[in-house]
């Protein structure tokens, strides 16, 4: 594919995530009016979730390959993405964001430094199993820097430092290393995430935990960016990113005002769908609490 000017915004979505994708492309094109191009990689959407958004302005849908049998796994599919970037400069949001304002900002921040890295304000020995330390060979990390986010990961492809930490994060995460869940989060542990790895360590993040080990390991003094600006707590003028999560009752922009969603008649199937899913969300917590 070609690439569509020196930066991007990137995401990903399967279905689960089309109503956050929705809200992140409307905040976007709300509160960052001089955006570069938007890329959602596919992770498996009905086609008429992935017509309505390949018929907005500037976003263009991008299949993901079946690139090993387990990619859709513990998001070992992310790291794919990283190491394919459709322009000179990239800044990966999860689906379940919300921008805030401008982020020329950041993508200047990007550029100047060739990355940017968003703590988690958590040690890495939370997340880092035991037995990853000989596996990667890592004795000498210290396990007491800072976690860094891959919901929220920026970087330029010139880079050489950042793009040796995409490229060994991906090659980890290929060989399975995004696989598994610690013992406290088995209820995480089924399809399409189903693995029989458990991870000694108190909360394994995946595709952030392989982030922060290359992170720290290829480059130790690397800048990590406060969490303050990319949180999931709404605060101040300073705040870029909203980080949402799953919290369907605050999509503020999925309406297709603000997503600019050509009006047809896909687009209100969706709508329909969209609403419907959201009141069984409700019913299903109704009766979890009777």
């Amino acid at each position: 594919m070609k690439t569509s000017g020196a930066r991007s915004i990137v995401t990903s979505a399967s279905n689960k995530f089309f109503p956050s994708v929705l809200n992140l492309i409307g905040s976007i094109k709300e509160n960052y009016i001089a955006h570069p191009h938007i890329y959602v990689w596919d992770l498996g959407l009905f086609p008429t979730f992935r017509h309505e958004l390949s018929n907005i302005e500037g976003v263009t849908v991008v299949p993901m390959p079946h690139f090993n049998s387990f990619w859709r796994k513990c998001y070992t599919w992310k790291t794919y993405i990283f190491t394919n970037p459709f322009t000179d400069t990239s800044l990966y949001l999860d689906a379940g964001t919300q921008v805030l304002q401008s982020l020329d900002e950041v993508f200047t921040q990007i550029e100047n430094d060739g990355y940017i890295a968003v703590g988690q304000a958590i040690p890495c020995e939370l997340i880092v199993p035991s037995e990853y330390i000989t596996i990667l060979s890592m004795h000498n990390l210290d396990l007491q820097k800072e976690v860094v986010t891959a919901g929220m990961f920026g970087f330029s492809k010139h880079d050489p430092n950042i793009q040796k930490v995409i490229q060994a994060t991906h090659d980890a995460s290929s060989s399975g290393l995004c696989l598994g869940f610690s013992p406290s989060e088995q209820w995480k542990n089924k399809p399409p995430n189903k693995t029989f790895f458990i991870r000694d360590c108190k909360l394994f993040r995946h595709d952030t935990t392989l982030l922060s080990i290359f992170l720290h390991r290829i480059m130790p003094d690397a800048k990590i960016t406060d969490l303050s600006l990319f949180s999931d707590e709404r605060h101040g003028e300073e705040h870029f990113v909203w980080n949402l999560r799953l919290l369907y009752s605050k999509l503020d922009y999925i309406s297709p005002k603000y997503t600019r969603s050509k009006k047809n008649v896909i687009t209100w199937v969706n709508r329909a769908y969209v609403q419907a899913f959201f009141m069984l969300k409700k019913l299903s917590k109704i009766l979890k609490r009777n």
